[in-house]
């Protein structure tokens, strides 16, 4: 892991983040972390942007019904066979 110093960094809000992180019981450094890895998770805009890329599904009515009855079906006849030949 490596480290990361902070130039300039305001006295109230350091002690506000001790604070915090104490009334978690973690580590001050382990607070920040949390923090930052909350803020570089990925957000619905680019979260969208990935989905726009995609390729579009066909979603005419009966479409997703038909394929979803498909697989239930095929999954139930896999199980029905399992259980037959037991």
């Amino acid at each position: 892991m490596t480290a990361l110093q902070v130039r300039d960094f305001p006295q109230e809000l350091h002690a506000e983040l001790r604070r915090r992180a104490r009334r978690e019981g973690i580590t001050l450094g382990e607070y920040v972390t949390r923090l930052l890895r909350r803020e570089i998770e990925p957000t619905s805009g680019s979260w969208l942007e990935e989905l726009a890329a995609d390729e579009p599904v066909d979603l005419r009515p009966g479409t997703v019904a038909d394929r979803v009855r498909a697989d239930r079906d095929a999954r139930e006849e896999e199980l029905l066979g399992r259980v037959q030949r037991h």
